[in-house]
């Protein structure tokens, strides 16, 4: 398999494995978990309760609104990195993917783009790869 390919097959198993808030939160003063929620979801649960829990679950909405921006935002730019390196901007690919990473690395730590970076720091350092 050429190596843009495996990056690409990378890219999308990491775009399909960070969507928005994908892990347990204790948000806020009432603790709620976010996990799987969007940010339309906790819009309509703050619409659906009054005082401090309305509250919460509005600021719940506003950073779910930012998890999600973040992980489209992660997503264009990986895309970025692979056009990069199909035209043989490895350095470049690989400076596209630290900026996903750090994306990520604001909620929690990097998983879903963390082989893409491994990949492209292999490429850089002409490692075979195994991936």
């Amino acid at each position: 398999m050429v190596l843009t390919d495996q990056l690409r097959d990378a890219i999308q198993q990491a775009k399909a494995a960070w969507q928005g808030c994908d892990w347990h939160t204790e948000f806020g003063p009432h603790r709620i978990d976010l996990h799987g929620l969007r940010s339309r979801q906790a819009e309509l649960a703050a619409k659906a309760t009054r005082g401090q829990e309305s509250e919460c679950w509005r600021e719940a909405a506003q950073w779910l609104a930012a998890v999600e921006r973040d992980s489209l935002r992660a997503a264009e730019l990986a895309d970025l990195a692979l056009e990069a390196a199909q035209s043989g901007q490895f350095e470049a690919a690989a400076r596209i993917i630290a900026e996903v990473v750090a994306l990520e690395q604001k909620y929690h730590e990097a998983y879903a783009y963390e082989q893409v970076r491994e990949m492209t720091k292999a490429w850089l350092h002409g490692e075979p790869l195994s991936y």
